[in-house]
């Protein structure tokens, strides 16, 4: 014991990772992976579920409208809880009860998942669990970050770090989670997700320390960003990242499953292209480092965007595997660049306080999101979502002209 002690400890030294540090990267693995077996799969889920109500008479657009409604929701329920959950958090819970207690609401709503394929109604349940579930990790998770996990400097090669962490979760966990899917049904992959989500919760409870936290009056952080111009800017750019993040997440997976028709496949290009964007993660956390290199940033942004004009027409399994593999590589560039300059802004404009407003600010645009994308659906062909996504994906530059300011 002794030995291990003294060879971890100074593995901690070389590496310049505090012991906490290293505890918010385990559990912070740990949910990845666990969130990895299912989550690009609940889009499908939904969208299979034959206990279903027929809402319009085209059985694909009823199917495609009810994943929308999932998925609206759940971001009403994260925005919902984002407003009201602040002085809660940081007062009455804590940090690490809060994120004790996402990771049991986490594991109910996978629960009543489970239930819906039987009465479809307990999704509704799911997603406003799932969706209550984020603030209560996320706030805490992002505040922790900000004041234990640097090492000086920008958050470049921290954020690289943990996203790159997040990365290694998803290398094999889509992948097992396709086969496990084909051969066992999605019950069993709830089940291993369950597990390591309880897993998880073990490097926080016994290796993060938490001191007192102040009170936040929402009302009063809002009221004081609206005010400030150049804060904004920032948080128009972060209500893009939302508006992308949701869209992107509901209606890639639909596009990868009715082209590939196999939920195997899915995982694996999944599994691929995570992997070949492992090394592009941490090249682009020492290029942030520092504030350098915003035109890689803005020409990563703009290529983005363009990324999501194929989609619209695309529909062979090579082009979709190059399409994946082009998108995973790129976004991991203007990611890492949208996050560590996100970690400086909190920095600058008082951390908590910026990353209470943050999640306001990416739950509503992940609600209009989906409200447009319901009024999109009904009048154009169900691919246009694309190019919508496209347009907004652009405003993320808002947030790196915020941070060079």
């Amino acid at each position: 014991m002794v030995f291990e002690e003294k060879y971890f400890s100074r593995f901690l030294s070389i590496s310049g990772i505090s012991r906490e540090a290293l505890a918010l990267y385990s559990m912070h693995f740990l949910r990845n992976f666990a969130v990895g077996l299912f989550g690009i799969f609940v889009p499908i889920y939904i969208f299979q579920n034959a206990t279903k109500p027929v809402i319009v008479s085209d059985i694909f657009l009823s199917n495609l409208l009810w994943v929308v409604f999932y998925f609206l929701a759940y971001s009403f329920s994260m925005l919902i809880s984002s407003l009201f959950l602040g002085n809660l958090i940081f007062n009455s819970l804590g940090f690490k009860r809060s994120i004790f207690l996402s990771i049991l609401l986490l594991i109910f709503g996978i629960l009543f998942l489970v239930f819906s394929e039987k009465v479809f109604l307990w999704s509704f349940l799911s997603a406003f669990l799932l969706g209550a579930c984020v603030n209560f990790y996320w706030i805490p998770f992002h505040v922790f970050f900000i004041r234990k996990a640097n090492q000086g400097g920008n958050y470049g090669k921290e954020t690289s770090f943990q996203i790159f962490l997040g990365n290694l979760a998803g290398i094999v966990a889509p992948f097992i989670a396709g086969v496990v899917i084909y051969f066992s049904g999605f019950e069993k992959v709830f089940t291993i997700s369950i597990a390591f989500l309880l897993v998880s919760l073990l490097p926080l409870f016994f290796f993060v320390s938490e001191g007192l936290h102040r009170n936040h009056d929402l009302k009063k952080i809002v009221s004081g960003f609206l005010k400030d111009r150049s804060s904004r800017r920032a948080l128009i750019g972060l209500a893009g990242a939302g508006v992308e993040d949701t869209l992107f997440g509901v209606f890639w997976p639909i596009l990868l499953f009715l082209t590939l028709m196999d939920t195997i496949k899915i995982g694996a290009i999944t599994t691929i292209s995570t992997f070949l964007s492992m090394v592009v993660v941490l090249w682009a956390g020492m290029i942030f480092e520092g504030g350098k290199n915003k035109k890689l940033f803005e020409w990563s942004a703009i290529f983005n965007s363009l990324l999501y004009l194929p989609r619209f027409f695309i529909n062979f399994a090579s082009g979709i595997y190059v399409l994946d593999i082009l998108d995973k590589l790129n976004s991991k560039i203007y990611g890492v660049g949208l996050s560590s300059s996100t970690y400086d802004l909190a920095k600058r404009f008082g951390d908590s306080d910026f990353i209470l407003i943050r999640e306001v600010v990416l739950h509503l645009g992940r609600v209009l999101a989906l409200l447009a994308s319901l009024v999109l659906l009904l009048f154009f062909p169900w691919r246009t979502i694309f190019f919508l996504i496209g347009a907004i994906s652009l405003l993320n530059l808002l947030v790196l002209k915020e941070h060079s300011a």
